[in-house]
């Protein structure tokens, strides 16, 4: 009868779904861990997997939340009104990944809805701490003087627009002689 009812429950929307309460009893910690070696084995960069676990821990750390229901938009928001030295941008990211997180959840049938998608992101307009701009003529000039006998490996990403990490990646295997580009 206890079955039967509970069954009943969940069909009529009374309780959430037997996966879904025992998945809100579950250690967050684990269900972190399991996420993080999922996006492993989809082939995420070891960059993107090393900030995910990171901001997750810490969420669960400093938000104090150490099952599954103990979490909650509320309490996010709580810890991100405390969190005065974080730019922004940066508070994005820790709802961003906390977002992906519980769609990831969603997915795995271990909740029904994602909450965190209707938490508004920070107003980043104004308040970039690091402004990013491209050298002035003048500057290229002194950095190529101030290169030396290196000036070849510095005008590589200047002229082609090529990013550090761009050009860490490049192989010899990249560069094509004697054909031209057209």
């Amino acid at each position: 009868n206890k079955l039967i009812q509970e069954l009943e429950h969940e069909s009529a929307g009374l309780i959430p779904a037997k996966v879904e309460r025992e998945a809100a009893q579950s250690p967050l910690l684990d269900l972190v861990s399991e996420y993080v070696n999922e996006l492993t084995v989809l082939g995420r960069s070891a960059d993107h997997l090393r900030h995910v676990d990171k901001r997750l821990r810490r969420l669960v750390r400093e938000c104090g939340w150490t099952r599954l229901a103990d979490v909650t938009p509320a309490s996010f928001q709580t810890w991100r009104k405390e969190q005065a030295y974080k730019a922004p941008k940066t508070l994005n990211e820790y709802l961003a990944t906390l977002s992906a997180f519980w769609t990831w959840l969603r997915k795995q049938s271990r909740v029904s809805v994602n909450p965190f998608e209707l938490v508004e992101r920070t107003d980043t307009r104004g308040k970039e701490r690091v402004q990013r701009r491209a050298l002035s003529d003048a500057q290229v000039v002194q950095l190529l003087q101030v290169a030396g006998k290196n000036q070849l490996a510095y005008m590589l990403p200047l002229y082609a627009g090529l990013r550090r990490n761009e050009v860490k990646t490049l192989r010899w295997s990249n560069l094509v002689l004697g054909e031209s580009g057209g």
